[in-house]
């Protein structure tokens, strides 16, 4: 199992959004029975989906290239690095981003996931502190994993990477598959850009597990080097 790599770089808000199946949301308990005065954050402004739009990153799989296209009401990101190929199906529909398929391939691998009910990406509104789960079923040629993905914004945080410095919010996310796999991530999202940095730890399971460790993939880590406005 390779998780995809935006979908694991990080990742990826919260005030009440549009319930689906499977789909659920938390936030962080307020003190004391006082409302809340915490910044609610439009993640779309940390997540853009403009056609066209690049990135380049230095990673430790060398140099990694990112871009979105528009097709057919969906938003196509697909990421390259030797020896690894991403490509996600990603949908904005009520108040949340979803995932709704990826494919991965390397030099010994090709996998294409379909998820049911599609997964949450990212809430579009969100509080630093807030949390948020999905819960649902990922199709895999031909076989059904049930998986839990848990992600939270940590907090706001300056980070300086070859392309600048930029003001970010620091977002972990975990993934637990009953096949096996575990997969954290740390990301780094700066508003107008995306994914400024990210820093994935995957633990797969069985024969596939053994390829990824085998191909150095149960590690990665990126940094933003360039971005490239349609």
């Amino acid at each position: 199992m390779i998780p995809p790599l935006l979908y694991l770089i990080l990742l990826s808000t919260l005030s009440p959004f549009r319930a689906e199946s499977g789909i659920m949301q938390s936030s962080m308990p307020h003190s004391g029975g006082s409302q809340s005065t915490a910044r609610t954050i439009n993640l779309p402004d940390h997540f853009p989906l403009t056609n066209g739009l690049r990135w380049k990153y230095d990673s430790s799989l060398g140099e990694t290239v990112s871009w979105v296209t528009f097709t057919g009401g969906d938003f196509l990101v697909i990421s390259e690095s030797s020896p690894l190929k991403v490509r996600q199906r990603l949908r904005i529909a009520g108040d949340a981003v979803l995932l709704l398929e990826s494919e991965s391939k390397t030099l010994l691998t090709h996998e294409r996931r379909t998820y049911r009910p599609p997964m949450l990406r990212l809430p579009l509104r969100i509080e630093p502190g807030q949390s948020w789960t999905w819960e649902g079923k990922e199709e895999v040629d031909g076989e059904t994993i049930s998986s839990r993905v848990n992600g939270v914004i940590e907090k706001e945080e300056k980070i300086k990477v070859p392309a600048g410095e930029f003001l970010c919010l620091k977002v972990k996310v975990t993934t637990i598959s009953d096949d096996g796999t575990a997969s954290s991530s740390t990301q780094w999202l700066a508003p107008g850009v995306g994914i400024v940095k990210g820093v994935v730890e995957i633990k797969p399971g069985g024969f596939t597990g053994f390829i990824v460790w085998l191909l150095g993939l149960d590690h990665f880590e990126l940094e933003l080097e360039e971005i490239t406005r349609p």
